[in-house]
């Protein structure tokens, strides 16, 4: 999905992006008309849609992994909770005894 700027000021220089680049693109496009250019653009489009479908693989591969996984919340409640077994009034650690 593109995306398009919310401000007045950002759809107007999107515009003009575009007014702009679309006759640098069609220049481009005459311009570079060899197939060893062109195939060399296709293998760095291939290449980056490979790349881009590959990090979301493993991007899902790590959230997978991580379902579950032990977190800082959960060391946060266990300290808590050795801290309450320690001092179940207050729920902190005991000053010591002044002897």
């Amino acid at each position: 999905m593109a995306y398009w700027p919310k401000t007045l000021r950002g759809n107007i220089f999107a515009a003009l992006l575009i007014v702009i680049g679309v006759p640098i693109a069609v220049i481009v496009v005459i311009a570079l008309s060899g197939p060893l250019v062109w195939g060399g653009l296709a293998l760095v489009a291939i290449t980056f849609v490979a790349l881009y479908f590959w990090r979301r693989t493993v991007d899902h591969a790590r959230e997978r992994a991580w379902v579950g996984a032990f977190s800082f919340g959960d060391m946060v409640a266990s300290m808590k909770a050795r801290q309450a077994l320690d001092d179940p009034v207050r729920g902190r650690i005991p000053a010591p005894d002044p002897k």
